[in-house]
């Protein structure tokens, strides 16, 4: 499911699409647009899910005092665990009580006590769960940006990048400032982005 509705897109761009269907597709087809761009430029998973998400993902440990999961938002960290290396060792779960993220909008796993993910390679394991359950829980400045992003795709379908246009004595300039808009969505996009 996307970040944004057709509804809040509505609300964004002052407009009603209930009764004019192709509109609706193609504002739909946009808004999917706008949300694959996002998880693209940012590299993570941000989604509305029916419901929560279990992922597993082994990463290496440089201690690095943080990690930053490549799904987001977390709802529930189920397990930390670290991989000793040793013939007889496998994977040990760490210990709840230093257990922690930072909230649950951007997906950060950081130990309470300061303690960093030791050195190795991909000797960390971490089991959550993640998704936005209701599209109200998605942060209001990252639904802006996907639809500053559907503005921009519906103009430049609209208008295929004229910026003016004459037809005998008339002459029309298109106000729209598309390269505005893109350059705001980008900021706020780029705020989501994990190293």
């Amino acid at each position: 499911m996307a970040l944004i509705s057709i509804t809040d897109y509505e609300a964004h761009a002052d407009q009603n699409y209930s009764d004019k269907e192709s509109d609706r597709t193609q504002i739909n087809t946009f808004i999917n647009q706008a949300c694959d761009y996002i998880i693209t430029r940012t590299g993570r998973t941000m989604d509305v899910v029916a419901s929560p998400l279990q992922t597993v993902e082994i990463f290496s440990g440089s201690e690095q005092r943080a990690y930053w999961t490549k799904n987001a938002p977390i709802i529930n960290i189920v397990s930390i665990e670290y991989y000793s290396g040793t013939q007889d060792g496998g994977w040990y779960d760490v210990d709840d009580e230093n257990r922690e993220w930072t909230n649950d909008t951007d997906g950060q796993v950081y130990f309470q006590d300061g303690t960093s993910f030791h050195k190795g390679l991909n000797n960390w394991r971490v089991t959550y769960t993640w998704g936005y359950i209701l599209i109200s829980e998605v942060p209001n400045d990252l639904k802006r940006a996907a639809c500053l992003l559907v503005d921009s795709y519906q103009f430049d379908h609209d208008h295929q990048g004229i910026k003016s246009q004459s037809d005998g004595e008339q002459s029309f300039t298109y106000d729209k400032d598309t390269k505005k808009a893109m350059n705001e969505a980008e900021e706020i996009i780029e705020s989501y982005i994990r190293y």
